[in-house]
């Protein structure tokens, strides 16, 4: 097999300062190199053959976060450049391996902090050893456990582990970027001095916290792959007593691949009193006393959300298989063919689209974790019928083949991958221009004899975004809090209307995965339910926050 050495777009490639030198580089792939090699050989107990598939993965990792409040450092650090790694090992065959959880479980190495070419080895015998122990007793027991419990003639011919092509992905000269501490110190003192204009809010903060790191992976299939990967959030979180007496806590964020691609620090304080203001306005907002069940428009963060937690989960757009003897989940594979959203709506993964709209993609990336290429495109959903699903190398029957979609998770834990999305585009035909959606709005308010109707902007318990629009006027008044009927699948199966503008999100799916999301700016909903919420008052404070005693 020809083999290719790529440099790839993967998952948060950074252009930061070198940190690492490719003499480290080298003594890191050898050492995992050199260690399978003798373990793939070496390893065999009794009746039980040598590893059917080996899998090293070694990460160098630095953390940093900057924590501060009403102008004051509360904590503030950076770790040194630490390393971990990982082992996924086999038995059996593609057929049937000693995998009972269909997870792509790994164990975790502990290793030195040095890239010492004997400790790195040494660490990945002792785990590997272990790995090979443990594999056999849930070898054992998943064929004992298959053949009391027998599968029908088609799940009988699934296999377990899917056969690919793989293909190498050194990214050369990849950097683990240094922090400027005190810089960012400086910064978030400022930017959390903001909070002493608005005495009312209490608990406030404002942090920047982030890890930078280099993966590593080499397995049995003699794949080889170097990335660059890291993540950088910004928040400012605080809390509010309603007139009401409940207590309100909300947060804003901001994220990025690195520091530098974070706002200039005069939008964050323009964002970071956008976010007070807005507090300051939701504690004053009169909550929802009364039953509504009508059309809501979901804008913004709030469609995102609900699109997200329909379509982008294991057994919905993912590929999910069932542990043996495990529990079992509602899945929709089931549905292949048939229509799961609205006949509008059109779903495609697209791990090949670098920029949308001016704005770079988190989701872009060239070669998987398995070392699978996937397809530039591919459609999920057309014109709201299933047509597809994202797998990795777990084998399901309407997924039987590898997608390219295995996906590292950030290495702030256990070094593994997962099944996740690249960049999901889920486009509309027909949709409606933006400015429209809200006439569409009050019109159905009106054909169902309602003096008003709902605008959520953000879905977020007590500091959800919620307006309440007059039918005749238009007028927007913000409400507080509301407790919706379910928002699942059978609600995006027949939208009212969908909105024509499109939004583009980077995120973490997850919280793990680095992935986008190009979606319909606001969905018009019809029949969705709006309960008096049950929110307790919170004690009064023991002490005055220091702020408010000096009104």
């Amino acid at each position: 097999m020809k083999r290719l050495l790529s440099i790839c777009a993967g998952m948060f490639l950074s252009g930061m300062a070198f940190a690492q030198t490719t003499g480290e580089d080298a003594v890191i792939m050898q050492a995992m190199q050199d260690e399978l090699i003798r373990n793939q050989r070496g390893l065999q107990l009794d009746q039980f053959k040598q590893p059917y598939f080996l899998e090293y993965a070694f990460g160098r990792v630095a953390n940093f976060e900057v924590s501060g409040s009403l102008g004051a450092v509360l904590n503030s650090y950076q770790s040194p450049i630490t390393s971990k790694g990982s082992v996924r090992l086999l038995l059996g065959n593609a057929h049937r391996t000693s995998d009972f959880q269909y997870d792509g479980r790994v164990y975790s190495v502990m290793m030195p902090s040095e890239t010492d070419y004997d400790e790195i080895r040494r660490s990945y015998w002792l785990a590997t050893d272990m790995a090979y122990k443990n594999s056999i007793q849930g070898y054992v027991s998943k064929m004992a456990f298959l053949q009391s419990n027998p599968k029908s003639e088609e799940e009988e011919q699934l296999d377990d582990f899917s056969k690919v092509k793989v293909t190498d992905c050194i990214e050369k000269n990849a950097s683990i970027p240094a922090f400027d501490q005190s810089v960012w110190e400086d910064r978030i003192v400022r930017l959390s001095a903001i909070f002493k204009e608005y005495p009312q809010l209490f608990n406030s903060s404002v942090t920047v916290s982030g890890l930078q790191g280099i993966i590593y992976k080499y397995t049995s299939e003699n794949l080889k792959e170097q990335l660059p990967m890291g993540y950088v959030n910004l928040f400012a979180r605080a809390s509010v007593r309603g007139t009401d007496g409940v207590e309100i806590s909300d947060s804003w964020s901001v994220s990025a691949a690195s520091l530098e691609e974070l706002p200039a620090e005069a939008e964050l304080e323009k964002q970071v009193k956008a976010f007070a203001d807005g507090l300051m306005k939701l504690s004053t907002a009169a909550p929802i006393n009364e039953f509504y069940s009508g059309p809501i428009l979901f804008e913004g963060d709030a469609c995102a959300n609900i699109l997200m937690s329909n379509l982008l989960n294991p057994g919905r757009l993912l590929a999910w298989r069932k542990p043996e003897n495990g529990r079992d989940m509602m899945t929709i594979d089931n549905r292949m063919g048939r229509k799961i959203i609205d006949s509008r709506l059109t779903v495609t993964n697209k791990t090949a689209l670098k920029t949308y709209g001016g704005k770079s993609l988190w989701g872009a990336y060239a070669v998987d974790a398995d070392g699978v290429v996937p397809a530039k495109e591919q459609v999920l959903v057309e014109g709201g019928l299933l047509r597809s699903q994202l797998n990795g190398r777990i084998p399901t029957l309407k997924a039987p083949e590898s997608t390219g979609s295995s996906r590292f998770v950030l290495p702030s834990g256990p070094l593994y991958s997962k099944t996740a999305p690249g960049t999901v585009h889920i486009e509309v035909k027909d949709g409606l221009k933006a400015e429209k959606m809200k006439k569409a709005l009050l019109k159905a308010a009106k054909e169902e004899g309602l003096d008003y109707a709902y605008i959520v902007r953000k879905m977020a318990g007590q500091a959800s975004l919620i307006y309440r629009v007059d039918a005749k006027t238009g007028e927007e008044t913000q409400v507080r809090a509301g407790n919706f009927s379910a928002l699942d699948l059978m609600k995006i199966k027949r939208i009212r209307e969908i909105s024509a503008q499109e939004n583009v999100m980077n995120y973490l799916y997850d919280r793990q995965v680095p992935s986008s999301l190009i979606y319909p700016s606001s969905i018009l909903l019809d029949d969705v339910e709006i309960n008096i919420p049950d929110w307790k008052k919170s004690q009064d404070n023991a002490l005055v926050f220091p702020l408010q005693r000096r009104k």
